[in-house]
């Protein structure tokens, strides 16, 4: 009888557990919307666009803008996966040659300094956007963010490590 009880008690809380997991799938959907819409508001080109507060005209700006930025980011990140693919085939071959992997990971390298870049230039846009009031709140926006890590000022910049 205690091995059934034992057996019962484990079934039960087999059937809360799994309950509890079908209400949270597919029960409750305006809290998924709600958390999508906490992931898009870390955006931080949508957070500078809700907090630099432009006007209809910039918003048109910002949408032109985005789609490039989106276009342009997802050929660069199409070309990182590609790229990291053909890296980890490295992995299954029999000879592995050190030069090819070290002009593959140039390669990725080159692409992760376009996303960079195309970050950088999409800020610059949203900048460029902005009226004088605005950039100056763009500033402190990004200085903010600059010391986000450390509290008393930018992050301190170290060369590589030497190889």
């Amino acid at each position: 009888m205690k091995k059934n009880l034992l057996l019962y008690i484990l079934l039960l809380f087999l059937i809360v557990v799994n309950g509890l997991f079908l209400y949270n799938y597919l029960g409750d959907r305006s809290g998924n919307e709600a958390r999508l819409r906490s992931k898009r508001d870390r955006d931080p080109g949508a957070f500078i666009v809700k907090e630099l507060r432009f006007n209809d005209a910039q918003l048109k700006q910002v949408d032109d803008l985005n789609k490039k930025h989106k276009t342009a980011m997802r050929y660069t990140l199409d070309e990182i996966k590609g790229f990291k693919d053909m890296l980890f085939s490295e992995i299954l071959l029999d000879d592995v040659s050190n030069s090819k992997i070290d002009s593959i990971i140039a390669l990725i390298s080159k692409q992760e300094g376009i996303k960079e870049k195309n970050t950088v230039m999409y800020l610059r846009g949203l900048y460029n956007i902005s009226n004088e009031k605005q950039k100056r709140h763009f500033k402190n926006i990004v200085t903010d963010a600059l010391r986000m890590g450390n509290p008393d000022g930018p992050r301190e910049r170290r060369p590589p490590p030497p190889q």
